[in-house]
């Protein structure tokens, strides 16, 4: 694809995660592609002049988002936001929950999770880690992640350099942890789906 479709295309994506209100895709979207256009050497001193165009334009585009309902939560943090954000309050009371289970709950999970949102004042967890542990237990827990990552590394070989398997995985699990996204099967399916269906392929020369 030639480059000013790659970066026509990459803005509407871009502009379209912000509409989402999804804080940790967000961040993690932007952070992978500054590590990208790094280590592809796009990130130069002589392209100063477009980086300064760009902070510019960044500016402007942030002070819109503010100023309209697209930013979302990302663009209004703040202690009163924050407290006020079920959401992110979600997630904070997810590492309490864990921090003040017992190691026989942690170990073996718990028989009614409900009870134990309820005791906190949440209807779920924003945490697929913690979700899995308290339903079956801490081993189970970590071997699925390290068995479904393998897997997903292995899918990749030979598609994406080790560095990018890497940044793709670890992005896709952290966004994923943010919530209970990879609690859910399909989520993983869907990954492996939009994988054999995006990424680049090589044409049989037959």
């Amino acid at each position: 694809m030639q480059k000013h479709y790659k970066i026509a295309l990459y803005i509407i994506g871009i502009y379209t995660m912000f509409t989402f209100d999804a804080r940790a895709a967000t961040i993690m979207l932007l952070a992978s592609s500054i590590y990208i256009l790094y280590t592809q050497r796009v990130l130069k001193i002589k392209y100063g002049i477009y980086i300064v165009i760009f902070l510019a334009v960044g500016y402007n585009f942030y002070n819109y988002l503010v100023a309209s309902d697209m930013g979302g939560k990302l663009l209004m943090l703040s202690e009163d936001t924050l407290s006020e954000d079920s959401s992110t309050m979600a997630r904070l009371v997810a590492l309490d929950i864990f921090f003040d289970s017992s190691w026989r709950d942690l170990l073996c999970g718990v028989r009614d999770k409900e009870a134990i949102f309820n005791s906190y004042g949440i209807i779920a967890i924003e945490n697929s880690f913690i979700d899995l542990t308290l339903t079956y237990g801490l081993i189970t827990s970590f071997s699925f992640f390290i068995l479904y990552t393998k897997e997903l590394n292995n899918m990749m070989i030979g598609t994406l350099e080790k560095k990018y398997r890497y940044l793709v995985i670890t992005t896709f699990i952290l966004v994923g942890m943010a919530c209970t996204a990879l609690t859910e099967y399909f989520v993983w399916l869907s990954f492996i789906t939009f994988f054999y269906g995006f990424f680049p392929y090589n044409k049989s020369q037959y």
